[in-house]
């Protein structure tokens, strides 16, 4: 919820004052797994529940005071919880359009109210409320928490966090659970991501043409040669036969680096691969590092010997 909507759901441009989210496949897989993930929040995690938010959640809501039933406190039009925080404020106050909402424990329930509405107020509730984080946690323990390293241990995190206020140990564990969150939604974009890109013919030549043009030469060269298996080109773009081009296969590459053995490459629609080894990744940015190998055996393609 932090870095996962900033970076990897698509946005309509803001020109009306504040951005939408777009309707995409990638934003709808993200607002179920954000929806799952606030449903279930309230029984799976009944402390960290409890907790209430530095500043509130708010949005314009399609829910009614029809809609609440037991444990609100309902007059004409306005609702508000009988869960309270310390001073005796009520954790959910609905003055329509706007719902206001201080604890995860009574965003699950409102969840749990909207029925077959429940996409829609999470997609309102992300749209007014773009950065949930620091609305939750507070913008200082939201600042030093982001700040630190990932494999830092909850104790040091409470640590450091001791001196913003009381519940530092619930308010690292939120922390935690949202980055878990966060971590699982953009990993979901990467891998639908991975799954649309196809290597073709042409951004293979371009790629072999950059590097000719970008690591042989010079005095921070790394390659010796790269060149093709064949010099025939069929009408597609491949030079693979087409025996091996219904396994995906388009071309064959001889690479000499300068600092190792020669490497065998088969360009696939799927990658670039080693042969018998694993995926290759060119970073033309980096040509001192412009072969890196992945030898998973996930990462090889079927059938991927030359013949």
């Amino acid at each position: 919820m932090g870095l996962s909507l900033t970076r990897a759901a698509q946005w309509t441009p803001a020109s009306s004052g504040t951005g939408k989210l777009e309707s995409t496949p990638m934003n709808e897989s993200l607002l179920k797994e954000i929806l799952s993930f606030a449903e279930q929040f309230g029984s799976q995690h009944p402390q960290e529940a409890l907790h209430v938010f530095q500043e509130p959640l708010q949005w314009s809501t399609t829910l009614v005071a029809s809609d609440f039933k037991t444990d609100y406190d309902i007059s004409d039009s306005d609702v508000k919880s009988n869960e309270r925080d310390s001073e005796g404020l009520p954790l959910l106050q609905l003055s329509p359009p706007t719902v206001s909402v201080r604890s995860f424990s009574q965003l699950s329930k409102l969840i749990h109210l909207a029925e077959d509405k429940k996409v829609e107020e999470v997609q309102a509730c992300l749209e007014e409320n773009r950065y949930p984080v620091v609305k939750i946690l507070g913008s200082s323990v939201a600042s030093i928490l982001q700040g630190e390293d990932t494999d830092t241990d909850v104790l040091s995190l409470v640590d450091k966090v001791k001196d913003q206020g009381k519940d530092s140990e619930v308010k690292v564990k939120l922390f935690l659970l949202l980055q878990n969150l966060d971590n699982k939604l953009l990993s979901k974009c990467l891998e639908e991501i991975a799954g649309k890109i196809r290597l073709d013919p042409t951004a293979v030549k371009n790629e072999v043409d950059s590097l000719k043009q970008s690591s042989i030469e010079g005095e921070k060269r790394v390659l010796k040669s790269i060149r093709y298996t064949s010099d025939y080109i069929f009408s597609n773009g491949c030079r693979a036969p087409p025996w091996r081009q219904v396994h995906r296969e388009m071309c064959y590459l001889v690479i000499e680096p300068c600092d190792t053995e020669t490497l065998c490459v088969t360009c696939s629609t799927a990658g670039v691969f080693i042969n018998g080894m694993g995926r290759i990744q060119t970073d033309l940015k980096n040509p001192g590092e412009a072969f890196t190998v992945n030898t998973s055996q996930g990462e090889r393609p079927p059938n991927s010997s030359v013949t």
